[in-house]
């Protein structure tokens, strides 16, 4: 190897240092080139994450239809780092229930928390009670359905409307109440919610509006409602960030709908026959 040779040779080694230094430096610090920005140019840019909590417990997670992560076994979470600052379309998944998809934003040195994500079963098993069963359910059956408004501290305007809708249910949380009308279903914040999405106390949200008559809207827990139309049941979630996530849960001929919260499961009652459900929360 001659005098020249290895000259070239170092002054490429060296340069290849100069560039790969500072892009290390900046790797480990959470920067990262972005070759698709929003603005059309390559431009190097600080990273967020996405954070999720699912159940049932080893959900697969996908970005954008590539495979990122399954969820904690122990804590059915799961943190996705290192990521360019854009919109995902993040798909939620586990064989036997409904998949979760959202597009979800992942902003500059920010994890976008999604905590409360619940898949339900596909064909949930509903079984008829016997007599003595629905003696037994109707005698436990406690589900707080209605609220007195006089002990939720509204202003007029608000009272007044809540007055006017078929009907109202508080949250287990007691931090929310859901109203509807005939084809629309609304939440009012009752305290303020720091959790992404924040809401302020006495916010209201416009969650749905649908073509066929809602007959009830129960909530299964502080974050999904499961409600009744003339022949179908279904299940949705509040968080409203880009589309609502809503199944079509199962069909009965009238539907009259109660949820247990002790053994989470629920109670149809159709053509004067009551129906159980399978457990439809962990």
């Amino acid at each position: 190897m001659n005098k020249n040779f290895r000259t070239i040779l170092l002054f490429i080694c060296f340069t290849l240092f100069l560039i790969a230094a500072p892009l290390i430096i900046l790797s480990s610090q959470g920067y990262r080139i972005d070759l698709n920005p929003s603005e059309g140019r390559i431009k190097i840019t600080q990273t967020g994450g996405l954070f999720l909590r699912v159940l049932p417990r080893q959900a697969e997670i996908f970005l954008d239809s590539k495979p990122k992560k399954t969820t904690n076994f122990f804590f059915s979470s799961a943190l996705i780092e290192n990521l360019i600052p854009k919109k995902y379309q993040v798909l939620v998944k586990k064989q036997g229930y409904h998949s979760w998809q959202k597009e979800v934003e992942v902003r500059e040195k920010e994890v976008t928390a999604i905590d409360n994500i619940f898949l339900f079963p596909q064909n949930p098993e509903f079984k008829t009670l016997t007599k003595e069963e629905t003696n037994q359910f109707l005698i436990l059956l406690n589900n707080n359905h209605e609220v007195d408004l006089d002990e939720l501290l509204l202003d007029q305007d608000t009272y007044q409307a809540l007055e006017q809708m078929n009907g109202f249910k508080l949250s287990p949380d007691s931090k929310k109440l859901v109203y509807f009308s005939d084809h629309e279903i609304w939440i009012l914040f009752l305290k303020e919610k720091q959790d992404q999405p924040s809401k302020k106390a006495g916010e209201k949200l416009f969650l749905m509006r649908l073509s066929e008559k809602i007959k009830d809207v129960l909530w299964l827990n502080s974050y999904y409602l499961v409600f009744s139309t003339e022949n179908k049941i279904k299940i949705s979630e509040i968080d409203e960030r880009d589309r609502i996530n809503m199944i079509d849960l199962v069909e009965y001929e009238n539907p009259e709908i109660f949820f247990n919260k002790k053994d989470k499961r629920l109670y149809v009652l159709s053509n004067e026959i009551w129906h159980q459900s399978q457990a439809l929360l962990p």
